[in-house]
């Protein structure tokens, strides 16, 4: 058959059948030919189908096949990995548009659409694709259109942005299929354009953008691109970090309670948080547990933290916020308050010779300072005298030793000092003292006391050494009869009645001496005899009644002891044992005697000032002079103005009573020895068994010296 004859076949099972089920069946057999067709690039013509065809032909009006499609057009999709091609031609019932990635495009894939545009979705931006249309009517299938390309776009990625730092933030997004780079766009406005600037991230996905001011916000816009083109991100923003608060100290609040933090102001703040905690910690120990101070003015550069307690020493650090979160924590810094400053009250002065003050709040105190100036006005801390240090405990403070009184104005201020240091001196308060006057002392406690010796001071100052069965106890006393302090010297377990306080002196060097009977068993520091009585001699601190030495000084043997210590009554006095008794002098540059006497015994020993035995004297020894016969009493001894030794004794000899006495110079040396004095008609019964009778002579001799040096 000739090319200008054309046929079209009637196969009569197909007429049998519905109309879909004979379109199905065509279609099919379209794809065959269209497969045919796109691989030879021809249509089929001749030989003609109906020739030799064993079901037979009838020949109908022939109707030509759609127009082949105009060249498709591509146009990949912003952001969603998509191309949508789109193509026309008249007389089309439906199309097949083929696609491939490579070259030529075949008929694995194709898609059957009755629309004129087709959408492949899913695709790889990395790659290109191929495509071509054929149009599709009852009469057959056109030729293929032109075969077009294309590569889709990325898909837009999605950033975040966060601050870094005070000067710098972070825009971080995540990777896309197919993008070549990354455009970064920023602006200080929103919405941020293309228009804005732009930075070149690479094929990375962070930029990091320096160089800014703390506390400016900043948008941004991340663009992916690939040789298509480019697509654009969602707007992210944020505030660069506030700047770190410069260093930050910390001191004591002046007025006290509180401890005051000062620090250089940050940039780009909206506020100020103070973390604060007990004790020496850091920083990370403040970030977990420090309790929190906000500070919302954004003007402040300084606060007073009251919130600790006084004793405690604190530990602080502080940060800048905004929006954007926190800056860089500032330098852990310590400090302790000081005291608050004490309210000194009005001073009491209605007791002689003393002023009573009195002051409010002691919290945090571990001592308190009391000053003193003379006139009404003034600070006492700077142009007086410290008086007093005090235990933080106490409140009070009684002063009565004034230079002059006849209507003198003192001025006081008391100043506490605590852990954090020197609080601020309190209020200032004036005085005017009544002239002192000494009150009767009445002693309240529970001791029975077996004998008292006296002495005082030309200030008015008062000591007081005092006997009990069990212990020999020393008062100081001010002057105006306040009690000092109360001191135990010695002290025995058991009752008993040879404790008695025998002398009681002031030293040149205003220490006090002392020489009392007592048990050996309680002598002090560490000293030892060989007898169950002693004599103790003790240099005492006069400010705090401390032992400065301390000598045992025993010229009896155990015999002579016990029989003076027997519970005879005769040995007693008022319930006192009277025993064996000894004197005590003191000379002008320190030195102290101590004398003894009794049938047989008699003598006395000298210490210098530092305790050292510096001479003795053995009376039964001595027979350079006259010998008597009973050395029955105690001697009575006295200091004269040149430092001379005298020493007298009561004896008898052939029932006759005599004074005998001797006198040695500062250095030791002779003056006179044993002169005697008839007393036969003033002293009687010396020489009787009752030696110890406390009604005897023996026992109440004394010697006293006048100006020049004459002894009585």
């Amino acid at each position: 058959m000739s090319h200008i004859k054309r046929f079209t076949c009637n196969f009569d099972p197909l007429g049998q059948l519905g109309h879909q089920q004979r379109r199905q069946i065509m279609k099919s057999l379209i794809t065959i030919v269209t497969a045919a067709l796109i691989t030879t690039g021809c249509m089929l013509e001749s030989p003609d189908p109906c020739e030799s065809s064993p079901i037979g032909c009838d020949v109908v009006p022939y109707t030509a096949p759609t127009p082949k499609p105009s060249q498709p057009s591509v146009t990949p999709t912003a952001g969603t990995e998509s191309i949508t091609i789109s193509y026309a031609t008249s007389g089309a019932s439906y199309y097949f548009v083929h696609s491939s990635e490579t070259l030529p495009v075949g008929v694995q894939n194709q898609i059957e659409t009755t629309s004129s545009t087709h959408t492949f979705t899913g695709l790889d931006p990395n790659k290109e694709y191929h495509y071509t249309v054929t149009a599709v009517n009852d009469s057959g299938i056109s030729s293929p259109s032109t075969t077009v390309k294309s590569q889709p776009r990325t898909v837009a990625t999605s950033p975040t942005v966060s601050p870094t730092t005070d000067t710098s933030n972070t825009v971080t997004w995540t990777a896309v299929n197919g993008a070549d780079d990354y455009i970064v766009y920023m602006s200080t406005a929103t919405p941020v354009t293309t228009a804005d600037t732009a930075v070149n991230a690479g094929t990375g996905t962070s930029y990091v953008h320096s160089g800014l001011n703390a506390g400016d916000t900043w948008y941004y816009m991340v663009t992916p691109r690939n040789e298509v083109g480019a697509v654009d991100s969602i707007e992210v923003f944020t505030e660069v970090l506030p700047q770190t608060p410069g260093t930050l100290t910390a001191a004591p609040k002046p007025e006290g309670g509180a401890v005051t933090l000062s620090w250089t102001a940050s940039a780009g703040h909206d506020g100020y948080n103070i973390l604060y905690a007990a004790g020496s910690q850091t920083l990370a120990y403040l970030q977990a547990n420090g309790a929190t101070k906000p500070i919302t003015n954004t003007t402040k550069v300084t606060q007073n933290i009251s919130s600790l307690n006084i004793n405690q020493l604190g530990s602080y650090v502080i940060v800048a916020y905004n929006s954007a979160g926190n800056s860089v924590y500032s330098n852990v810094v310590e400090e302790q308050a000081v005291p608050r400053s004490p309210q000194l009250q009005t001073p009491n002065v209605s007791q002689p010779g003393k002023v009573v003050l009195t002051w409010l709040d002691n919290n945090g105190v571990n001592s308190f300072k009391v000053y003193r100036m003379t006139g009404s006005s003034g600070n006492p801390e700077t142009d007086g005298t410290l008086i007093a240090t005090l235990s933080g405990s106490v409140k009070t403070y009684n002063d009565t030793s004034f230079p002059t009184y006849g209507g003198t104005t003192y001025r006081y201020a008391v100043v506490p000092e605590g852990g954090g240091g020197v609080g601020n001196i309190g209020t200032q308060q004036n005085a005017v003292p009544l002239e002192p006057a000494w009150e009767s002392v009445i002693y309240d406690g529970s001791d029975a006391w077996q004998h008292i010796e006296v002495a005082g001071t030309a200030t008015g100052e008062a000591y007081v050494l005092g006997a009990t069965n069990n212990a020999n106890k020393l008062f100081k006393y001010n002057n105006v009869s306040e009690l000092q302090y109360e001191v135990t010297l010695t002290d025995y377990p058991v009752a008993l009645w040879h404790n008695r306080a025998l002398e009681l002196s002031i030293a040149p060097d205003g220490n006090l001496m002392i020489l009392a009977r007592i048990a050996s068993a309680a002598l002090p520091n560490g000293l030892t005899t060989s007898t169950s009585w002693t004599y103790l001699l003790a240099k005492i601190d006069s400010s705090n009644g401390s032992y400065i030495w301390a000598k045992a000084v025993n010229p009896f043997d155990e015999t002579q002891w016990t029989t003076s210590a027997s519970m005879q009554s005769n040995n007693f006095s008022n319930d006192a044992m009277l025993g064996f008794l000894a004197e005590m002098v003191v000379d002008s540059t320190g030195n102290t005697y101590v004398a003894w006497g009794t049938t047989g015994v008699s003598g006395w020993v000298k210490y210098d000032t530092n305790g050292t035995l510096t001479a003795s004297y053995d009376r039964i020894a001595d027979t350079t002079g006259e010998t008597l016969g009973k050395y029955t009493s105690k001697p009575a001894v006295v200091v004269l103005p040149d430092d001379s030794f005298f020493w007298f004794q009561h004896v008898n000899k052939n029932s006759t009573n005599y004074l005998m006495g001797s006198k040695w110079a500062s250095d030791g040396s002779v003056i006179f020895k044993n002169r005697t004095l008839d007393l036969s008609q003033q002293y009687v019964n010396v020489h009787t068994a009752n030696q110890n009778d406390s009604s005897h002579t023996r026992h109440t001799g004394v010697a006293v010296a006048d100006a020049v040096g004459n002894c009585m």
